[in-house]
């Protein structure tokens, strides 16, 4: 069996059936992890999700802020924004069916030795690997609940609370929880999350020069699994750290969809035209 792990598909079905073509991938043995933003920006969000669903036997997937962006917008707490592409999930037949399976989906996913771990932005250096499945199995709680799911999406726009603290309870708690891992690139040695940096990881470009990219602080307990992280497109794909593994290579904003082997370290890039090129990691 072989694993593979893949970026943001954000909405581009064709490149990753190239991928899985390419390596040959066994639907019945393989198995293939995606790191979030399944939806949104580009054109097959449908057929993205569509195809997830149907091998949902051989696909783990972690939610993304564009995924949870969708919810809030089946849950009519938002509406669609200009730039959206979700128009052919909304007026789906089965656009309940498909947010109720997306409901299911974690934030963090480890294999079943936690030496490989998965979640939409990474890992904060103030939790643990055990602190971080913890909080993700807590938002798991919150969102397949039907009433505190209502209430989570109708505020979980928003910056503050900045920074984790214990002592946190409701849409507070959950909001600053899904920030850690689906939002977040700089943070502050504290903690605290810089939200509005989009750029690359050059310290010059930050908007706090108190923060810094989360993979460059220092750990407060030491992690030695990999964690596979995508959201941050800027870092075309590579965050110089052999721990954690960037996997957003920018397909949507004409750079690559990426997808490696976590055992071999091979790595394979797909760009627009559908041409492959594979190197190590």
């Amino acid at each position: 069996m072989a694993k593979y792990i893949v970026g943001d598909l954000q909405g581009s079905l064709t490149p990753l059936l190239a991928l899985l073509s390419e390596v040959e991938f066994n639907y019945g043995k393989d198995e293939l992890w995606l790191a979030g933003d399944i939806v949104n920006r580009g054109s097959q969000s449908l057929a993205c999700l569509e195809f997830i669903m149907r091998h949902e036997s051989c696909v783990k997937i972690v939610l993304g802020n564009h995924d949870l962006h969708l919810l809030a917008i089946i849950n009519k707490v938002k509406s669609p924004g200009k730039f959206d592409t979700l128009d052919d999930i909304l007026n789906h037949k089965n656009c309940k069916k498909m947010a109720k399976w997306l409901y299911q989906q974690p934030l963090v996913h480890h294999n079943k030795k936690k030496t490989i771990f998965m979640s939409h932005a990474g890992l904060p250096h103030i939790f643990s690997a055990e602190k971080a499945v913890e909080l993700s199995n807590e938002f798991h709680q919150a969102l397949i609940d039907k009433a505190s799911r209502k209430s989570f999406f109708k505020n979980m726009y928003g910056n503050q609370p900045a920074k984790w603290d214990d002592s946190l309870k409701g849409n507070d708690r959950l909001r600053v929880i899904t920030n850690y891992f689906t939002r977040m690139r700089m943070i502050e040695e504290d903690g605290t999350l810089e939200l509005m940096h989009k750029a690359g990881a050059d310290l010059e470009a930050s908007l706090s020069y108190e923060a810094i990219p989360w993979f460059e602080q220092d750990r407060i307990i030491p992690f030695d699994g990999t964690w596979y992280f995508g959201h941050w497109a800027a870092l075309e794909g590579n965050s110089g750290h052999h721990k954690y593994i960037a996997t957003d290579a920018g397909y949507i904003w004409d750079g690559y969809l990426k997808m490696v082997n976590p055992k071999t370290n091979e790595m394979w890039l797909c760009d627009s035209n559908l041409k492959i090129k594979q190197m190590l990691e």
